[in-house]
């Protein structure tokens, strides 16, 4: 069937996000230009999923998933020792909206 085009593709269901522990989004403001050594920092630290860099007031955005608030401000501190990193504000995501359709 995948030879034919019946099956075109597979993905992962790993269920309620809400229930992976915390998750939470963090603006940063970056300390030098270009921006990259900072963006790559960011993106290895644990429990980032994603980073987004921006225009703006805010020069990035990284979604982050830990199991415990203890390791959110664990990463929070992290973030503000880092002299790659001028400001920081971190915002606890309550849940994701997800209409009906």
């Amino acid at each position: 069937m995948e030879d034919n085009g019946t099956i075109r593709g597979y993905h992962a269901d790993i269920g309620d996000p809400d229930a992976a522990g915390v998750h939470a989004v963090l603006w940063v403001r970056i300390t030098e230009r270009p921006c990259d050594k900072a963006l790559e920092w960011l993106d290895h630290l644990q429990g980032t999923t994603a980073v987004y860099s921006l225009s703006g007031d805010w020069d990035a955005l990284a979604h982050i998933t830990l199991p415990t608030h203890a390791h959110l401000s664990a990463l929070n501190d992290a973030v503000a020792a880092s002299p790659l990193i001028s400001d920081s504000h971190c915002q606890i995501i309550l849940r994701r909206y997800r209409p009906a359709r």
